[in-house]
């Protein structure tokens, strides 16, 4: 009876807390440890719906700081990114700034 009692609460444990990412932060966009050996942490993807009354992220939790990044990009780049719809948006940390889509940001890194 012990040993079933024991391995119950192993197995509640485990299950308890395999499903918590612990790699990466709800309002970080970029991971800190990389899941897999191939994966660049330099690099993040953004998706959000642009519509006649503002741009609408489907991740709820970024910061404010990269909604304004994006916000930034928009502005920028009126020609490419006019029309109203979804675009997922791929960033990229360089040394020399924030790229969107291969466009420099004037703003700092995230």
């Amino acid at each position: 009876m012990k040993k079933v009692t024991v391995l119950i609460m192993f197995l509640v444990s485990f299950t308890a807390f395999s499903q918590v990412d612990l790699t990466r932060d709800k309002e970080k966009l970029f991971r800190s440890v990389s899941t897999y050996p191939n994966e660049n942490l330099k690099t993040a993807e953004v998706v959000v719906t642009k519509s006649m009354y503002g741009l609408t992220f489907e991740n709820k939790h970024l910061s404010e700081n990269t909604k304004k990044t994006v916000k930034r990009f928009f502005k920028q780049s009126l020609n490419k990114y006019s029309s109203l719809k979804k675009y997922r948006l791929k960033l990229e940390k360089r040394i020399d700034g924030m790229y969107i889509d291969g466009i420099k940001i004037l703003h700092q890194p995230l």
